[in-house]
């Protein structure tokens, strides 16, 4: 059985995390609320209605928003996965693993500013196509370090069974 004290612990530990929830849930749902007042002067519904309309800017920023969050995904996990298992059955395959860190070891403002000049130039700043690419080359060494440790010596092992077996790479 548990003791008071870690019964009432967890009682104030889920308080203090759902908090912010709950704040944010009445904060949606009001249309004024001045610094001094404890609660909203007034509750509405305008800003949801607003946000589950299809015609209001809110839903076409969402939609944007998931449209490039998905593509960067899908992209990014692909090429991770199959630069990763190039570079595990490679010679040099510790040197071209420590090229995947590089940028991570700039600053990321330095690396901004000159991914920034690059996409003035090319004309993608601003653009749909330029936050894909930006966030292409922030993931992608990301990915590429992720699934470098799923190549292990028992994958490679599997894959030589299978070679022997008749099997080919993609059975």
């Amino acid at each position: 059985m548990m003791s008071k004290f870690k019964t009432s612990f967890l009682l104030l530990f889920a308080f203090l995390f759902l908090l912010p929830f709950l704040l944010l849930t009445i904060l949606s749902f009001a249309s004024e609320w001045p610094y001094p007042h404890l609660f909203p002067g007034q509750l509405t519904t305008e800003h949801w209605l607003e946000l589950l309309s299809f015609q209001s800017d809110l839903y076409r920023g969402l939609l944007m928003s998931l449209t490039i969050s998905f593509t960067v995904a899908i992209v990014v996990t692909s090429l991770g996965f199959i630069t990763s298992h190039a570079i595990a059955y490679h010679k040099k395959s510790s040197q071209l693993l420590l090229l995947a860190y590089l940028p991570y070891i700039l600053s990321p403002v330095v690396y901004a500013a000159c991914l920034y000049y690059f996409f003035v130039k090319f004309g993608l700043a601003g653009t749909v196509h330029g936050v894909i690419l930006a966030q292409l080359l922030i993931a992608y060494p990301f990915s590429v370090i992720f699934f470098s440790g799923y190549w292990g010596e028992r994958i490679q092992s599997m894959e030589q069974l299978v070679a022997t077996l008749g099997g080919n790479r993609f059975q």
